[in-house]
């Protein structure tokens, strides 16, 4: 079912075009709004939408809709522009039609980039008062180069009674290197 009001010829009342079916949608201006606000507040995604009064289920509607709508987006994009071609370097005019829903997806997302440089200007400001809020930013950043520790992940598989295999997993943190360039995808010195 559709969130949007449908319209429909209306027989009875030749003045009148059309009238309303249905319930009026929730994905109203406000409500999309609050939901912003509350992701720039820090919320996940659901409890921001949820907290606006709308079940989950509507939400991941939402949400839904706006992946297909995206992946038709760029669909259109590419055939239009071809794959090479920067969205940031082609007029507006010139660009797919936009859904609301896709929309709205991408306000979501920059709500959420925005909320995390505000917590990344915190720890940088912090970062000048101890020492050790910039050594978390830099292990969780850039690990190869600055964790310290071995992390052990064990699954177990099987039946309770001790029958069963155990897999364990062991990230071993790369120790603090030299000055030597690193590439993003391996904690090896590239030539």
């Amino acid at each position: 079912m559709n969130d949007e009001t449908k319209t429909v010829n209306n027989p009875e009342r030749p003045d009148e075009d059309k009238y309303r079916v249905g319930r009026p949608t929730a994905f109203t201006d406000e409500r999309k709004s609050r939901i912003l606000n509350n992701i720039l507040e820090g919320a996940y995604r659901t409890p921001a939408a949820v907290a606006t009064g709308i079940s989950e289920t509507t939400w991941f509607r939402w949400t839904q809709t706006a992946k297909k709508q995206e992946v038709e987006f760029w669909k259109a994009f590419d055939a239009l522009h071809g794959e090479e071609q920067d969205i940031f370097s082609v007029p507006e005019n010139e660009l797919p039609p936009i859904s609301p829903y896709l929309e709205f997806l991408w306000q979501v997302e920059q709500a959420e980039a925005e909320h995390e440089q505000v917590l990344v200007g915190i720890i940088k400001t912090e970062s000048k008062l101890d020492w050790k809020a910039a050594l978390e930013m830099l292990t969780r950043k850039q690990s190869y180069r600055w964790a310290r520790e071995t992390q052990k992940h064990e699954l177990a598989l099987g039946d309770s009674g001790g029958s069963g295999l155990t897999v364990s997993v062991n990230y071993i943190a790369a120790e603090k290197r030299d000055d030597k360039k690193y590439d993003d995808e391996s904690s090896e010195p590239s030539e």
